[in-house]
C-alpha cells in the first residue's frame, strides 16, 4: 500500500513476474489471462476442481457468477482459506448493494466487464 508523507513509500507490491497464476478454466477468457499473464512474465498453471494450491491464493472470478456462492467466497477468506478474491461475476447481478462482498477489505468487485477482454485481441 502506498502512503502519503510528502514522499510516496510503497510496501507489499512485487512484481507480477515473481507471481503465479493458476486459472480454473481455459475458454476464451481463461486463454486470453494466461496469455496476457505469460507475457508478464507470471508462471502460468491449469488448475483443476480437485486441486488444492500449495500457497494462499486470490481468487479471481471472471466466469461464472455460479461457479461460487458469495457465501463461500465469503467464508474462505474469513477462515483464512484464500487471501482475498477479484469478483467480475456473481451469483445475483448486479450484486446487491447489501452484499458482505462490497464491505470486505479483500475483495475487489468489478462491473461485470471481463468479456471486454476479447476485444483488446
Amino acid at each position: 500500500m502506498c502512503r502519503s508523507s510528502s514522499v510516496y513509500q510503497c510496501k507489499g507490491y512485487r512484481p507480477l513476474s515473481s507471481l503465479s497464476i493458476g486459472i480454473l478454466g481455459i475458454g476464451d477468457i481463461g486463454h486470453r489471462i494466461a496469455e496476457v499473464c505469460n507475457t508478464l512474465g507470471m508462471t502460468v498453471w491449469g488448475v483443476s476442481r480437485t486441486q488444492v494450491p500449495e500457497e494462499k491464493a486470490v481468487l479471481i472470478n471472471v466466469g461464472r457468477g455460479s461457479l461460487l456462492s458469495d457465501k463461500t467466497i465469503i467464508e474462505a477468506i474469513r477462515k483464512g482459506w484464500i487471501l482475498g478474491a477479484i469478483l467480475d461475476v456473481f451469483e445475483v447481478e448486479p450484486l446487491p448493494p447489501d452484499s458482505e462482498l462490497w464491505k470486505m477489505p479483500e475483495v475487489i468487485v468489478t462491473p461485470h466487464s471481463s468479456a471486454l477482454a476479447s476485444q483488446l485481441r
